[in-house]
């Protein structure tokens, strides 16, 4: 029997009232907040304890104010919220993904020796002297060299930014994660690094055609150095770590000084609240300025405006 009534009232994003989600929002966000309820969400013990004050998630604190905060333990003014957790289950999620599959991942690869390979490693980073541990997700032998992987999820946004040409060229995986890779294969004796991306929405596949050929491009992506090559970097790192533990000890709180090659070197964070940072010359006039999104995900932004420069 046909049906004849009209679907004309049936609501349409394209009406110029809109469809905003309902106000009683029951269901939803119950579902979040249960979930958030049912999820301890502790930060996990650190991989060597005996090794020392720093951990490598910290390589991801590319202020000097806030490695401060985190090598002090200093309790966090803004801790991460619902949604805040949200993000980072679902990266544990992918991570308790790929241990599933660790271990046969490459046996089919000509290139890989896996019969020396080995996943979800705790790393004590003093070998590279630095005082403190990391984890680091694979390292097996590939054609005849030591070579450490280094697999982070990322947002859509993040991953476009990093592998695609939708801003202009692919700006590459961020400089922390990046450290925080090399640091690790440093300490294993490792002379190759792979840094994965492994995206939480997947691109267009018109976009992806325009740095790969396979399905999976659309939401992972690789970036392949030598150790020899990132020495410098690492080399830098462990003097402004080992810089910030004497601050510590000496209860000198450090300048907002932003440490990444994506910024002017001596940009110093001025504005925590926005993020906003400035160079400033010898007479203390403004050289360069602009913003960085650190401070909108920083535990500690509320205790940092409070502490002023």
């Amino acid at each position: 029997m046909p049906i004849n009534k009209s679907i004309q009232d049936l609501p349409r994003s394209n009406r110029p009232e809109g469809n905003s989600p309902a106000a009683n929002n029951f269901v939803a966000e119950r579902i979040a907040e249960h979930w958030g309820e049912l999820d301890e969400h502790t930060a996990p013990p650190f991989a060597v304890p005996e090794a020392g004050p720093y951990r490598g998630s910290y390589a991801g604190s590319r202020c000097n104010r806030s490695l401060y905060y985190k090598l002090s333990k200093t309790p966090a003014s803004n801790p991460p919220g619902l949604a805040d957790r949200w993000r980072m289950g679902l990266g544990t999620t992918i991570h308790e993904m790929l241990q599933k599959i660790a271990g046969d991942l490459f046996n089919s690869d000509a290139d890989v020796d896996y019969a020396n390979a080995e996943a979800e490693l705790k790393v004590d980073l003093r070998p590279a002297g630095i005082p403190g541990s990391a984890n680091l997700d694979f390292v097996f032998d590939y054609k005849g060299k030591r070579c450490a992987v280094e697999i982070k999820s990322i947002n859509g946004f993040g991953f476009k930014a990093a592998a695609t040409t939708f801003k202009g060229p692919a700006s590459g995986p961020r400089f922390g994660h990046v450290l925080q890779g090399a640091m690790a294969a440093k300490a294993r004796g490792c002379e190759l690094l792979v840094v994965c991306y492994i995206s939480m929405e997947n691109v267009s596949p018109q976009m992806a055609k325009t740095y790969t050929t396979s399905e999976a491009g659309r939401f992972a992506a690789e970036w392949h150095y030598t150790v020899e090559e990132l020495e410098p970097f690492i080399e830098l790192e462990r003097e402004r770590i080992a810089e910030v533990i004497e601050a510590v000890k000496v209860e000198v709180m450090p300048k907002r000084i932003i440490v990444d090659p994506e910024y002017p070197e001596g940009a110093e964070i001025n504005a925590p609240s926005n993020g906003g940072w400035v160079v400033l010359d010898d007479d203390g006039g403004i050289t360069d300025s602009g913003s960085t999104w650190y401070c909108g995900y920083c535990e500690h932004r509320d205790l940092c405006i409070t502490d002023g420069r």
